[in-house]
């Protein structure tokens, strides 16, 4: 590594998204996932 970053943080969202994304499949509509990722990304 040259400068010393990692992707952890990229790989972690993109953890949270596959796994909001599996608990949508009740949600009716793509504002509400939209939503709740808002709200969980904000919250790490």
């Amino acid at each position: 590594m040259k400068h010393g970053l990692t992707s952890g943080l990229i790989e972690g969202f993109n953890n949270l998204v596959s796994r909001m994304i599996h608990k949508a499949c009740g949600y009716r509509d793509l504002d509400y996932l939209e939503l709740k990722l808002r709200h969980h990304s904000v919250m790490r």
